[in-house]
């Protein structure tokens, strides 16, 4: 009230500035802004996705030679979108802690959360998330599995050279599939890789995508892996 009474004697404001002048503001101290879940629902939420993160890692389908399709990053991405980049790393700490006891030593569980990382981080910054993994796997993952398996363990072949082509397959299927579950989410949350563009035919195609072709990708896998049982 007083910075308005003084606007008005001050006779170089006018009638239009005195009124723009801000006489009160709102208890909350914020106009306009969303509320976000809250903290009860947020540590649900991480404790709910790094028992899934166990789970889809620990029971993990082998198809395609014995490799097994690990998909706890999903989990992580979408860890990062509702918690933040501090929580989501109990996520990530189960995915390395679970493939480190499955797999009975830790470097290729380290690959894979240093996979995490670099994509999570590409896609707050808003990189395309495909492209940030393919990227991770042709310039820093596949030389990295190359030494992993030739210098640290070594695993005879054809396991070599399928493992190298399998990994960046199993990287870009759980980035796809982090996508499509984020997409179903809510704009917003702790992350900042929500998206604003929810027109019609874009939340349609979306949907499409998300519930048409995942079917086909299972049932495609399935078939991959009854081939590969009946060949052997």
């Amino acid at each position: 009230f007083f910075q308005a009474e003084d606007g008005i004697r001050d006779i170089g404001v006018t009638g239009v500035q005195t009124c723009a002048l801000p006489i009160s503001a709102d208890s909350s101290g914020s106009v306009g802004t969303g509320t976000g879940p809250s903290p009860a629902a947020r540590f649900i939420w991480l404790v709910a996705l790094a028992v899934l993160a166990l789970v889809a890692d620990w029971f993990a389908p082998v198809v395609f030679a014995s490799h097994s399709l690990v998909l706890g990053l999903v989990f992580y991405w979408v860890a990062l979108r509702v918690n933040g980049p501090l929580p989501a790393l109990i996520v990530l700490t189960t995915v390395i802690a679970t493939l480190w006891l499955k797999w009975g030593q830790p470097f290729s569980a380290l690959l894979i959360a240093l996979e995490g990382l670099a994509v999570g981080m590409a896609w707050r910054r808003g990189r395309n998330p495909l492209l940030s993994d393919l990227g991770f796997w042709l310039f820093v993952g596949t030389p990295l599995s190359w030494f992993l398996y030739r210098q640290v363990l070594p695993i005879p072949h054809p396991s070599f050279e399928q493992a190298l082509v399998v990994q960046p397959l199993n990287g870009l299927l759980a980035t796809w599939l982090a996508y499509l579950v984020l997409d179903q989410l809510p704009a917003g949350g702790a992350g900042a890789f929500g998206r604003a563009d929810r027109d019609f035919r874009g939340v349609l195609l979306r949907r499409y995508i998300a519930f048409g072709t995942l079917p086909v990708l299972v049932a495609s896998l399935f078939a991959v892996r009854s081939f590969e049982s009946r060949a052997l």
